[in-house]
């Protein structure tokens, strides 16, 4: 192998197949790898769209207040299950924790969830303490097809930390690549959309590089060298003086830069400035933000009026377009991490019942309850305790609160309607024999 590389190299020349190996490797599109979660943690800390769209989520959905409810859907006065998530470990807070594990989720597509039991005293055995694994240091002990997790382990400063898989929720998104772990780690959002990332990442690049140039793209020619007299002489310019001419052009030097707009140049050479324009490539640069930070926001179910740089942000389709974010991006997140956090954790406590979001609170849907409302008011066909229920209040225990009244004069339908022995008694009646 190494004498068809020394012939190679004899017959061409270094210098062409250097030439020829840059050409063909800077040419090439390399992508971000994927395959670890490196990538996925520098998307959220470096691409401004990634963080700005993922936020427009977990934010949101730390400040909705939780409750526990019980198999009759009514709210419980005491839940140990709601005291350990409102304080899950030192120095977190209910909305800390809900915020890192729907994060979690949607970046990494898993969240690790472990629980410390006590080991003695009356709470032996029962969760008293929340923490998460970070997605980047854990790996799953892979076992069998019908028993695909045997455990986890945490690889963090050069110590590995067993845990059981009883004492740790996993919550993942679904993965159609199962590999050699059965589908046992979850799919990133970030994985299928990986290239308008990185394209972002480029144009953003290109954007403030086109900002730092303000607008010097163009042919610097230098016609000659003045003589005392005035006289263009056609004297030759060494390339040392080229390119000091053309580093003060360059990005970094003295005639570019914000810092440097409106500068004035002094030589003693006789130069001529042809500009070429920006390309249609760098008109393009802001348009293609917008694409790739709209490819992000659909993963996400973000709408894209909710981001700056939007063309449609129409007072009526921002309030449309704030709803739909709870309605089909906050409220599922929120919504399926409690369900699998109910499922694992409540049982641990001897307890039933299940952990929910209460939304009556969320101002941009309480339009929808509005109308709802209104309309089962004007329906006619729903009690006054249905109508409360819709409202979010409690039921009256007052018997007519669960009859249904009509217009005509507010009375109950019962005593609006004729019965069917009325009804008879009035076809029958012969009006000749009590005309009074």
């Amino acid at each position: 192998m190494v004498n068809i590389f020394n012939r190679i190299f004899r017959r061409w020349g270094q210098s062409v197949i250097t030439n020829l190996l840059v050409d063909n490797y800077t040419n090439t599109v390399i992508w971000p790898d994927t395959e670890g979660f490196d990538t996925f943690t520098d998307n959220y800390t470096s691409n401004g769209d990634v963080f700005t769209v993922i936020n427009k989520i977990i934010e949101p959905a730390s400040r909705v207040p939780i409750m526990h409810i019980d198999k009759n859907g009514k709210e419980k006065e005491k839940s140990r299950t709601l005291e350990l998530i409102q304080n899950p470990a030192p120095f977190m807070s209910l909305a800390d924790f809900i915020e890192a594990g729907i994060a979690s989720y949607m970046l990494y597509g898993n969240t690790y969830l472990n629980a410390l039991k006590a080991e003695n005293g009356l709470n032996a055995g029962k969760p008293v303490r929340l923490e998460y694994l970070p997605p980047p240091y854990t790996t799953i002990k892979i076992g069998t097809r019908l028993e695909p997790i045997q455990g986890y382990v945490l690889t963090y400063l050069g110590r590995n930390t067993l845990f059981e898989i009883q004492d740790v929720m996993h919550w993942k998104e679904y993965n159609p690549d199962w590999g050699s772990n059965f589908g046992a780690y979850g799919m990133s959002r970030l994985k299928p959309i990986i290239k308008s990332v990185a394209a972002s990442d480029s144009a953003y690049q290109s954007m403030v590089s086109a900002f730092k140039n303000q607008g010097a793209y163009g042919i610097l020619t230098v016609l000659g060298v003045k003589d005392d007299d005035g006289k263009l002489t056609q004297r030759s310019t060494t390339k040392q003086q080229l390119s000091a001419l053309k580093n003060q052009f360059k990005p970094g030097g003295n005639m570019v830069g914000d810092t440097n707009r409106g500068k004035i140049a002094a030589t003693s050479k006789s130069v001529e400035w042809t500009p070429l324009g920006l390309s249609p490539i760098d008109l393009k640069i802001l348009d293609s933000l917008g694409v790739t930070r709209g490819v992000i926001a659909d993963a996400y179910n973000v709408p894209n009026q909710l981001l700056s740089g939007s063309r449609d942000r129409t007072y009526n389709n921002y309030q449309e377009a704030a709803r739909s974010l709870w309605t089909n991006g906050i409220m599922p997140m929120l919504d399926g991490y409690l369900e699998i956090l109910s499922q694992w954790l409540i049982p641990q406590f001897g307890e039933d019942g299940t952990l929910i979001a209460d939304y009556n609170n969320v101002e941009v849907l309480q339009k929808n309850k509005k109308e709802l409302i209104e309309w089962m008011v004007r329906a006619n066909s729903f009690s006054r305790n249905e109508i409360r229920a819709a409202a979010g209040a409690d039921p009256r225990t007052e018997p007519e609160m669960d009859k249904i009244y009509i217009s005509m004069a507010e009375v109950p339908i019962d005593e609006q309607m004729p019965k069917m022995e009325d009804t008879e008694k009035f076809l029958t009646f012969d009006y000749r024999e009590n005309q009074s």
